[in-house]
């Protein structure tokens, strides 16, 4: 389900122009990032615990 919706996330923002120009966009990319890496870690963690 978070894949997907990160995926559907991808897409709307892969439409807005000039994206090395805004800020935000770089900005929520980066939270976008390391919150699925945190949240694949957690699902990794305690299917294996």
């Amino acid at each position: 389900m978070y894949l997907v919706l990160f995926s559907l996330a991808k897409v709307v923002l892969s439409q807005l122009p000039g994206l090395e120009k805004v800020t935000s966009v770089s900005i929520v990319a980066a939270v976008k990032s390391f919150t699925y890496s945190f949240v694949m870690l957690f699902l990794s963690v305690t299917t294996c615990a």
